[in-house]
């Protein structure tokens, strides 16, 4: 077998140039990294997103320590960028109030303000 016209006996690995990738994203005008990374992409008037202090404690911590001691040393910021982004706990947090709130209506020692149930309250100027 030939490697650049000469024999594969005779041919040092380390001087063998491989071909570069195709810059297929560059040419076809994507961009996957907008696709993959959750808060890292250029945001409409430059703002910076939502969770994006979150994320970046979270990159910061995990950076150049290995995937299995960032799991372990990084969890309290996986964490918190989570709760960001899904807002789980704050969900459920709410739906309990609400699920109070209904109780106590029903019991009857909590009144809904007026301005809460749509109705018009007579007293406004």
């Amino acid at each position: 077998m030939l490697f650049s016209g000469r024999d594969r006996d005779d041919c040092d690995f380390n001087e063998i140039r491989i071909m570069p990738f195709i810059d297929l994203q560059g040419k076809l005008g994507i961009n996957m990294d907008k696709w993959m990374l959750i808060q890292g992409g250029e945001q409409p008037y430059k703002r910076a997103p939502r969770c994006h202090a979150f994320e970046k404690e979270w990159i910061e911590c995990a950076d150049g320590i290995g995937q299995t001691r960032a799991k372990k040393e990084c969890k309290l910021e996986f964490e918190d960028f989570y709760e960001c982004m899904h807002r789980e706990k704050t969900h459920k947090r709410l739906y309990e109030i609400r699920k109070q709130r209904d109780k106590m209506v029903k019991e009857g020692t909590y009144q809904t303000p007026a301005h809460h149930t749509g109705a018009q309250a007579d007293d406004r100027p």
